[in-house]
């Protein structure tokens, strides 16, 4: 299956949301757009870039990566081959006997890949998490340092590094 034709099943149903078009003619005819249509804009524009950016190169990964710890990674087998692997059914050409064992297959491989990105991102935003909060520490202490200068009337901030903290403390 060509690269195109399997993210064409990954694609989700925008229809909900409001096209460019509608608002591109919302303008021109003078109608106000209310709130709720720019925040559907809003996330409609996020969730193409979270599409495009994020799932369509996990995706390519998880399909066309090398094989590792049978986590994925399937060395750009077929979809049959994935599925003969991953289920009971060792006849390969079951998969592509009929189109109800077609979807049942891509469902199955879809199935596996929303695990995997559930742990890309759960380990992305942990990471995030761990540098916004050494940032946040960073700009308190800075904050701190800022005040008790300000408070103690100091006409400068005096950053010592650690060394020759520990040193005139333990003095």
């Amino acid at each position: 299956m060509e690269p195109a034709n399997q993210l064409t099943i990954l694609n989700i149903d925008n229809s909900h949301l409001i096209s460019n078009i509608e608002i591109i003619n919302s303008f021109t005819n003078n109608i106000n757009i209310n709130e709720y249509q720019v925040l559907k804009l809003f996330l409609s524009f996020f969730h193409k870039i979270y599409f495009y950016f994020i799932i369509t190169p996990l995706f390519y990964l998880y399909i066309h990566g090398p094989s590792l710890l049978n986590i994925g990674f399937w060395n750009s087998k077929s979809y049959s081959e994935i599925c003969s692997q991953i289920s009971n059914v060792s006849d390969q050409y079951f998969w592509d006997k009929s189109e109800t064992n077609k979807l049942q297959c891509q469902g199955m491989i879809y199935d596996r890949f929303h695990s995997f990105l559930v742990l890309i991102l759960t380990i992305i935003y942990f990471i995030m998490l761990y540098y916004l909060l050494k940032i946040s520490i960073k700009v308190i202490k800075y904050l701190l340092l800022f005040l008790y200068t300000k408070l103690s009337k100091k006409k400068t901030i005096e950053f010592l590094p650690k060394k020759q903290y520990l040193k005139t403390n333990s003095n």
